[in-house]
């Protein structure tokens, strides 16, 4: 029983969700404790040790399954009122922390979530596992520029780049072949590498490359790209095209994609650029069934 709550645990963290901007707070948001064991029950499940073995069992279990589901090592840190309210789906608090992930191809410098509700309640009674109060957490998630950059080589983003069609948003004759990432002066850099059939177009040259940067912001609860520039000397070009092609292959969005949950919310309250780093903060929310 215990095993089967904590698989649900883990596969709300790996799926994706629609994003708002309401504020998510525990006042508001966090359901009132019920079916909890009683005060003598729990003090003598700790007193004789049931209760930290509980958690232990629980932080195992919950390692070996996100290792099983992404290939990856999580810290795991589980708290408990009692064994029989753990059996029974209820605890107070979970963290989860990874660090220098590959999930897929998408590489994460560090991700953590962690409940803020100290009352959470999951139906262990069926195979169709639901949680039966509010699960609320926050997270935070920073990526590296050395992060991104394994990212857009890999196989699965190579794969968006040849669905690309540049003819649709107004750049004509080209092919995006490939993409490039840094992080520098507080804005995110995308390097394009485009190519064209035509030897004879723009002073015959077969391969062009393009930089373009952003400075980043939350708005309503995503990240925007705001104050776009077009770094090299093609000034004549249309920015307006690329940021439309920016906002298709964002790399920081397709890394983020990959920390989802299914029918709740994900909130992102800010983020920001750190050295070659970027810090993305939020809130995940799922309500009770």
């Amino acid at each position: 029983m215990i095993k089967k709550y904590l698989i649900a645990l883990f596969i709300v963290l790996l799926i994706d969700l629609p994003v708002f901007s309401e504020q998510y707070t525990p006042e508001k948001y966090c359901t009132p404790a019920y079916d909890v064991s009683s005060k003598a029950n729990q003090v003598f499940s700790k007193m004789f040790g049931a209760t930290f073995f509980a958690e232990k069992l629980g932080e195992s279990i919950i390692r070996k399954q996100i290792k099983k589901e992404t290939g990856q090592k999580f810290k795991v840190s589980l708290k408990s009122y009692s064994l029989l309210d753990l059996k029974r789906g209820i605890f107070k608090s979970l963290k989860i922390t990874g660090k220098n992930l590959d999930i897929d191809g998408i590489k994460i410098s560090l991700f953590e979530a962690k409940t803020l509700c100290d009352f959470n309640y999951f139906d262990l009674s069926t195979d169709e596992i639901y949680n039966k109060s509010n699960i609320l957490m926050s997270y935070s998630l920073i990526v590296s520029e050395k992060d991104l950059k394994e990212t857009v080589n890999s196989k699965d983003y190579n794969a968006i780049l040849k669905k690309v069609d540049l003819n649709a948003i107004g750049i004509k004759l080209l092919k995006l072949e490939s993409v490039d990432v840094a992080i520098k002066d507080e804005r995110l850099h995308v390097m394009l590498n485009v190519s064209s059939g035509l030897s004879t177009w723009i002073n015959k040259a077969s391969n062009l490359k393009f930089e373009v940067s952003t400075a980043l912001k939350v708005v309503d609860g995503k990240i925007n790209v705001y104050d776009v520039r077009l770094e090299n000397s093609n000034k004549r070009l249309n920015i307006a095209k690329y940021l439309s092609l920016l906002n298709f292959i964002d790399p920081l969005q397709y890394s983020l994609d990959a920390f989802a949950i299914p029918n709740g919310k994900l909130v992102i309250n800010s983020t920001n650029i750190i050295d070659d780093k970027i810090l993305v903060e939020g809130i995940i929310y799922i309500p009770k069934k």
